[in-house]
């Protein structure tokens, strides 16, 4: 069946339209539209549906054309609308800021504005010339230089240009990756004839610029809505349609949808409601438009195969993120992850938040666990999860299965005497529970000062299960009760530089009873197995036990732990 040529189309509401392809021409909607009577939606290449803040579902997405929510960017190129007070550099201007030009083509001149950081704030307004409403903003960042980007910026709203009323303030870690744009909600929105934006800072001020590329205020709530559907037992793959303006792409069912179509520019994001979720193609090619967050529900999985999705933030809303390809190198994996509840991250292979090496100073990783607990799984045989240079907030990490020889990776490095690029802050807790017996934690050398640590690295890793470790330059780590610390690899007596949770270092639960794995190595009586500069303070309610079937027997001192052949009296 073929619509085309309508200005005004609804798919027939009786339940018994029913047929395997339904093909349509242009059509703009009116009502939100329910096409999932139609066994397989597919679009021919002169189609274009405008879903004109409307929601629309379907079964899958084949076909050609293109689907639009509807312009988001309220703002046009008309350059008499934008003013400025500020300086800018290579020959570039306001105006920039507002000509539709998001491509690396032209010349500075056109295609973004530069500042020297000498010369911030950045100050530009943009006259609508009547009230106009706007509840989003999008800022879309300098495609050769992510260091200058904005890291402080403020928005207002204005109807005489003269008194101003502050809409929105940021200050950011990380913009994002530079090939895409940010979308930004305004609390309390309301209709002024201007709007001022105004950058105080970059990302790295020691570069010495400022960059940007475009500004677009817009109003979120003509945002139209795509709802796939793929029945479970079955795979859609989207290979040829655009979707595009304010569009907000939802798969639903149960059944695995392959995004493969580049260059997409929706900007409303994307919702993974439940089923699986794949990259078909690779690259930084923004298969899931140019701004927006993937939100993965608690019904849905995300499955990153091929690395298209580098770049865009990841929020957890219950649901999974994993990997079926291993990401080892030194580029970004996923630059920021939000949990708005429990949800679980599958490194069954190697898997990860890692921040761009090259700029890692200034472009970290954000982890916000939002309170809540994220679930780890690690495989095995050197399979890590990884977190690297990366700002971990407010919430606990659980590692719930760990193969053998699987890792949980920290890897940071000092970049100024006063801090770090890997940093957990407040009250974030990595578990590691009795069902897990193969954790080992792998930290790489930093150049920070001890102080410098015990000042960054806020951190507790409690260890309910198993611990191992080839070195003793870790993050604070607490043996809780029942735990085990694994020495069967190492030679001579383990040491431990401090005892104190207030320092990095390895220190021990009140009360708990630590097992000892001492299994295949060979000790003379009276040997310390681990040695301490300073005994914990609460060294007299600590007990430690030989692991498995060992005849081992432990007493403790000022210098560490002792290990014995049969009975030990200890009188204290």
């Amino acid at each position: 069946m073929s619509v085309t040529g309508a200005t005004d189309f609804q798919a027939p509401a009786d339940s018994s339209f029913v047929c395997e392809v339904f093909e349509i021409g242009d059509c703009r909607l009116t009502a939100d539209c329910d096409w999932r009577a139609v066994a397989r939606f597919m679009l021919d290449a002169e189609s274009k549906i405008d879903l004109n803040g409307h929601k629309l579902y379907v079964n899958g997405l084949y076909g050609d054309g293109e689907i639009t929510g509807g312009e988001f960017d309220l703002t046009t190129d008309d350059a008499s609308r934008v003013s400025s007070p500020t300086t800018f550099h290579s020959n570039t201007k306001a105006a920039n800021l507002f000509n539709n030009n998001f491509t690396r083509a032209g010349t500075d001149s056109n295609r973004r504005i530069i500042v020297a950081n000498a010369n911030l704030p950045l100050v530009v307004d943009y006259d609508f010339g009547e009230a106009t409403y706007v509840d989003e903003y999008a800022l879309y960042v300098g495609p050769d230089y992510c260091l200058r980007t904005p890291r402080r910026w403020n928005v207002y709203g204005s109807d005489d240009g003269s008194s101003w009323t502050l809409l929105d303030s940021r200050t950011v870690l990380d913009i994002g990756d530079s090939a895409l744009c940010r979308r930004y909600r305004i609390a309390a929105p309301a209709a002024y004839r201007r709007y001022r934006y105004e950058s105080t800072e970059a990302i790295a001020p020691a570069d010495g610029f400022f960059e940007m590329v475009q500004i677009e205020y817009g109003d979120s709530r003509t945002t139209g809505e795509l709802h796939v559907n793929v029945p479970e037992g079955e795979t859609a793959k989207n290979a040829s349609v655009l979707l595009t303006g304010k569009l907000k792409f939802v798969k639903e069912g149960a059944g695995t949808f392959i995004a493969t179509k580049s260059g997409q520019t929706y900007c409303g994001g994307t919702e993974i409601v439940a089923g699986l979720f794949q990259d078909g193609t690779y690259g930084f090619n923004a298969p899931l438009g140019n701004a927006g967050a993937i939100t993965i529900g608690p019904e849905g999985r995300f499955d990153m195969r091929n690395g298209a999705f580098f770049g865009y933030p990841f929020v957890l809303a219950g649901g999974v993120v994993s990997s079926s390809a291993e990401f080892t190198g030194s580029g970004r994996t996923i630059p920021s992850l939000t949990l708005t509840a429990d949800s679980l991250f599958d490194a069954t292979h190697t898997f990860g938040l890692v921040a761009d090496t090259k700029n890692k100073e200034n472009h970290p990783s954000a982890l916000d666990l939002g309170g809540h607990t994220m679930d780890v799984i690690i495989g095995g045989g050197g399979k890590a999860f990884r977190l690297k240079n990366t700002y971990a907030t407010n919430g606990t990490i659980r590692v719930t299965q760990c193969a053998e020889g699987g890792i949980f990776s920290f890897i940071y490095t000092a970049v100024r005497a006063e801090t770090v690029d890997f940093e957990i802050k407040g009250e974030v807790r990595v578990h590691c529970p009795t069902t897990v017996r193969n954790l080992a934690l792998d930290e790489s050398v930093s150049t920070a000062t001890e102080a410098a640590q015990a000042q960054t690295m806020r951190s507790v890793v409690y260890v309910l299960g198993t611990f191992k470790t080839a070195t003793t330059d870790f993050p604070n780590v607490r043996m809780m009760d029942g735990s085990v610390l694994d020495l069967r690899d190492g030679q001579g007596a383990f040491a431990v530089e401090s005892t104190s949770e207030a320092d990095s270092g390895l220190s021990f639960a009140d009360g708990a009873t630590v097992m000892l794995d001492l299994r295949g190595r060979r000790f003379v009586n009276g040997d310390y197995v681990i040695t301490w500069q300073t005994p914990p303070e609460n060294l007299a309610s600590l007990k430690f036990k030989a692991y498995g079937r060992s005849p081992y027997t432990f007493s403790t001192d000022a210098g560490g732990v002792r290990v014995f052949s049969g009975m030990v009296i200890s009188i204290r």
